[in-house]
């Protein structure tokens, strides 16, 4: 089982609050203590462990007034982050494994926590660690309805938190973005924090005479699965924008049924978070056929140009591209460019002839690999490599985007698991420094006819092994 370790009750003392999964709406993760530094980092020592009742958790604890709240699959769990005390736990399965939401309450009523409980949103009152009076059925608003169209079910879970902006609880979802292609749409919703009431719906896949609408062929919206923002928002709680990093339509890696650019699938989305009114959107990956779905929080930070403050929004990608955009115009701060790309070979895939790339900064992970990049380090893992990439017929492409073949098995690189992925980054105000952590992987494979559609065949678990740690 996962523990919850926490270190030196003294600089507990000192926090004084973390109320959201980036501390600020805007997902800094910047704090200002400094208790901790290189000259004492080694000199920690554990304060205590809480052993949660079931693993699996990735949660980020957030801590408001004096109480810590954290999630498990099991459960939500409310502890005393000095002594790690377990004050409450409200049994419930599934819970979302990414974390919660604080909502401080009003009206007369008590503070609540707000989190995903399966294809329910499930809100607690603070106080008593029982479902919330008044919300929805009991505690919980079913999160299936309105978004199956005539299907009779579909996979749909909350597994991240949802955003709260005063009375109004935003949430997404995880629907799946792999085969099959129909599925529940990934609306973007805003609820009633009192009530669990519907207030607004965004339409991830933009309908018929909706702005995107032509970026789909006829019909071709219909029952379409993913677009998702499986993971986490931010906002800009100042002007009450919302910020949703979006998936990749289905199927992930083929797209014969949907050519087009597909909006607002692989697009960061500023949406007013009282009504859900789009304000602006790019798109960074068009027609996507590599799950390079953004899956990082947006991070909101102010630049200083010229003189000027730019207020900024920074999505990190798994293409291992950063870019920054004016957050609340959505133009770009550093330029932005289309770059002709590979095209498919897949019979009826229509890939997109370009993709958008940041002008600055340049490339933040490699986006390269060759034969003389095979890994080194040992004769015996060098033979493996080798004897890998013959076996398996690999050739090596150009680029994050090259497009599965249907023979041997084609590399891309960075793979659907980085340059950057769900972990984000960090901004620290005070040293103007934006900080990403990357991952240099590739991945291989192809795509092979089943039934009516292509799939992607493709060799994970091993791939990892594949490249050089130099």
């Amino acid at each position: 089982m996962r523990p919850l370790l926490f270190l030196l009750p003294a600089l507990l003392a000192a926090q004084s609050e973390w109320p959201h999964f980036g501390n600020d709406p805007g997902a800094m993760r910047w704090s200002s203590l400094r208790q901790i530094n290189s000259t004492n980092i080694a000199k920690l020592q554990p304060a205590w462990t809480f052993r949660l009742g079931k693993p699996g958790s990735e949660a980020i604890p957030v801590v408001v007034n004096g109480v810590l709240y954290v999630n498990a699959p099991d459960g939500v769990y409310a502890l005393v982050p000095e002594t790690g005390e377990l004050l409450w736990k409200h049994a419930a399965t599934p819970v979302a494994i990414r974390g919660l939401a604080y909502w401080p309450g009003g009206k007369s009523l008590n503070p609540r926590l707000f989190t995903g409980n399966g294809h329910h949103l499930l809100a607690i009152d603070t106080t008593t660690g029982k479902p919330a009076p008044g919300f929805g059925n009991e505690g919980r608003v079913d999160l299936k309805a309105g978004v199956l169209d005539g299907l009779p079910d579909g996979r749909f879970q909350l597994q991240s938190p949802p955003a709260v902006f005063h009375d109004v609880v935003i949430t997404g979802s995880s629907n799946g973005e792999g085969a099959p292609t129909i599925g529940a749409y990934g609306d973007i919703r805003g609820w009633d924090a009192v009530t669990g009431k519907l207030l607004w719906t965004f339409h991830t896949v933009a309908r018929p005479g909706e702005p995107g609408g032509d970026t789909w062929p006829a019909g071709a919206y219909k029952n379409r699965s993913g677009t998702n923002a499986w993971g986490f928002f931010t906002l800009d709680a100042a002007r009450g924008i919302l910020y949703a990093p979006l998936g990749s339509p289905t199927n992930d890696f083929y797209g014969a049924d949907r050519t087009g650019d597909n909006l607002y699938g692989n697009s960061l989305v500023a949406l007013d978070a009282r009504t859900g009114k789009k304000l602006w959107h790019q798109q960074l990956v068009h027609h996507d056929i590599w799950d390079y779905d953004l899956a990082a929080p947006p991070a909101l930070f102010d630049i200083k140009r010229n003189g000027q403050t730019i207020p900024a929004v920074a999505q990190i990608t798994k293409m291992g591209l950063l870019f920054i955009f004016n957050r609340v115009t959505g133009e770009p701060v550093y330029g932005m460019e289309e770059r002709p790309i590979p095209r498919s070979v897949v019979p009826g895939e229509v890939s997109a002839k370009t993709q958008p790339f940041p002008i600055k900064p340049p490339p933040l992970s490699r986006l390269d690999f060759t034969e003389k990049d095979f890994y080194d380090q040992s004769p015996e893992h060098a033979k493996f490599c080798r004897e890998l990439f013959t076996e398996n017929k690999m050739k090596i492409g150009a680029g994050p985007y090259v497009p599965l073949g249907l023979e041997g098995n084609d590399l891309f690189f960075p793979s659907t698991l980085g340059g950057g992925n769900w972990g984000g980054v960090s901004v620290d105000p005070t040293q103007n420094t934006l900080y990403v952590n990357v991952m240099h992987i590739g991945q291989w494979g192809h795509m092979e006819k089943k039934g009516n559609e292509y799939v992607r065949t493709s060799a994970y678990g091993t791939y990892a092994r594949f490249w050089s740690a130099k």
